[in-house]
Order: C-alpha cells, then sequence, then structure tokens
C-alpha cells in the first residue's frame, strides 16, 4: 500500500506535464516514471464512465482527454475508449483487461484481494508470467486455443472451469465471460486472439 501511495504521489506531482504526452509516445512523467491517461469521446457514455470509476477505485491519479478537444486531436487516437499506462495500452472498455495493464504496470497492489489470490497462480515460483488458459471440455475455441499451444510448444496452464472449484473461483474474480479466458501473467486476452495473444507471449514469457 506504501508503494501505491507513492506511486499515486509521484504522478499527481508530475500533473503539468500533461500536455507533453503523446498516444504514441506512452503516458510518462519527466522523470520516465508512468502515468496513466484515458482517451474518451462522443457517445462514450456508460462504459468510459465504467473504465474511469475502475481506475479510480484502485487509487491510481489518472488524465482524461476527449479526443474530440483540440488537445485530444493532437494526439492522434481515432478509437476510445483507449487506456494508456507507460508503455502499455488497452483499446475498448473491458475493465478487466484495464485492471489487468495497472497491475502489470503498478504491481499487485491495485488489485483486490480476490484478483490477487487467482493472478498469483499466473506467475511461477520465480514470478515469471505463464500462460493461463480458463475455459471448459465442450467449448469449440477452447480446443481450437489447445491445439494452437501445443502446435507452436507453448507451456500453459489449462483450467477446466467446470472440473475445478478453485478455478471456478478464479475465474468468477476475474469476472470472466465466456471461453476461452487467456490470460499471460497479468494480460489478459478474451475469446480466441490468436495474433494478439502469441504476441503477449513472446514478449512476456522466458
Amino acid at each position: 500500500m506504501k508503494k501505491l501511495l507513492f506511486i499515486a504521489l509521484l504522478a499527481a506531482g508530475a500533473w503539468q506535464l500533461h500536455g507533453t504526452w503523446s498516444a504514441a509516445d506512452g503516458a510518462f512523467d519527466a522523470n520516465g516514471n508512468p502515468l496513466v491517461r484515458v482517451f474518451v469521446g462522443p457517445g462514450c457514455n456508460k462504459p468510459c464512465e465504467d473504465l474511469k470509476r475502475t481506475i479510480r477505485r484502485r487509487g491510481i491519479p489518472f488524465d482524461v482527454v476527449d479526443v474530440s478537444s483540440p488537445e485530444g486531436r493532437s494526439h492522434g487516437v481515432d478509437t476510445y475508449p483507449l487506456t494508456v499506462a507507460g508503455d502499455r495500452r488497452v483499446a475498448g472498455s473491458s475493465t478487466m483487461e484495464v485492471v489487468g495493464l495497472l497491475a502489470e504496470v503498478y504491481g499487485e497492489e491495485v488489485l483486490t484481494a480476490a484478483e490477487r489470490r487467482a493472478m498469483r497462480g499466473h506467475f511461477d515460483a520465480a514470478g515469471n508470467p505463464r500462460v493461463v488458459l480458463y475455459g471448459t471440455a465442450w467449448c469449440g475455441f477452447c480446443k481450437r486455443q489447445r491445439a494452437l499451444f501445443r502446435d507452436e510448444g507453448i507451456a500453459f496452464v489449462d483450467i477446466d472451469v467446470e472440473a475445478s472449484p478453485q478455478g471456478k473461483a478464479a475465474y468468477d474474480a476475474l469476472r470472466g465471460f465466456g471461453y476461452p479466458l487467456v490470460y499471460v501473467g497479468y494480460r489478459r486476452f478474451q475469446g480466441y486472439r490468436e495474433r494478439d495473444l502469441l504476441a503477449a507471449i513472446d514478449e512476456l514469457v522466458p
């Protein structure tokens, strides 16, 4: 918690620098510390409000930019909502993808106790990210996902949420909906997203 408060104070102290940020370059202060910026726009009512509420509840200060404003247009953002934290970004309104983004940038302190318990299984004893698949025996896309991992020689933890009470509890804590749900460490992939998932595995898994 002390680490999180320190990050919050550090980010708040760098607030006046937000005019120099670029969506393409990420969100950092003058000392290279990560900051959070949320790009919103016309018509993004409940999804954007839910996203901002999620970040606020994690105790992370953030800046909001309307892409329809002169400042917003200068960042070259044409889809929203877009959440940028350090050199990482999440496009879309998935609050749990953003939670994973915040954890990746700031650490597990931003997670709830239940999320922390679930996501600890996403790392090995040395702290390296694991590939974890939450699925079922009957899910066609889960079968495709497992086949892809095996074809590519990718080690993964296969959790059948209908056969494992602990797996179901983790899936629920992570607010899963539909299958497969795959995590690479803190990074979340809902549904079958082959290209993005393989890129994340190549980036994160030793």
